[in-house]
């Protein structure tokens, strides 16, 4: 649970934020890198009051904003400077990309509650390299390897 005032963000089209004390973005980082999904993103349902939502934690400034959208605020009169508590609850549905090597075994990625593991490009690399080592022994004039399966 976190309390704060709303802030406005001025960009290209203005948006209303809750930001998380230092503690709680803290505890966020310690997460962050199961849980983006791209660019420090983090995936949430929180709730504001009765609305609950689904959104994703902001980085900014070595702290997280939560994004109160409109459909948020208008019901419930909230405006920039408002002191607000919201409830940020981890992600329902988490997707990680995994690199060999380097990531938790797909099992215990199940186990933490991650719905979707990509392993990125990793699977193209090693399809794409087979294929040129099958199209350079072909034109050797080599066979293609054993074993290799009709598509069609």
């Amino acid at each position: 649970m976190t309390t704060g005032r709303v802030v406005e963000w001025r960009g290209p089209a203005p948006f209303s934020y809750l930001p998380l004390s230092a503690e709680q973005s803290a505890d966020v980082r310690e997460v962050a890198a199961l849980a983006t999904y791209g660019w420090g993103v983090i995936p949430v349902v929180a709730r504001v009051g009765d609305v609950e939502f689904t959104t994703s934690l902001f980085p900014e400034d070595g702290r997280h904003l939560l994004p109160l959208k409109a459909a948020v605020r208008a019901p419930q009169g909230i405006t920039t400077g408002d002191e607000v508590m919201a409830e940020a609850f981890g992600p329902q549905k988490l997707t990680v990309i995994s690199v060999p090597g380097v990531s938790l075994p797909a099992r215990e990625l199940q186990q933490l509650g991650v719905a979707r593991v990509s392993t990125g490009p990793f699977t193209q690399r090693v399809a794409l390299t087979a294929l040129q080592d099958a199209a350079a022994a072909v034109v050797g004039g080599g066979t293609l390897p054993e074993g290799t399966r009709a598509l069609n």
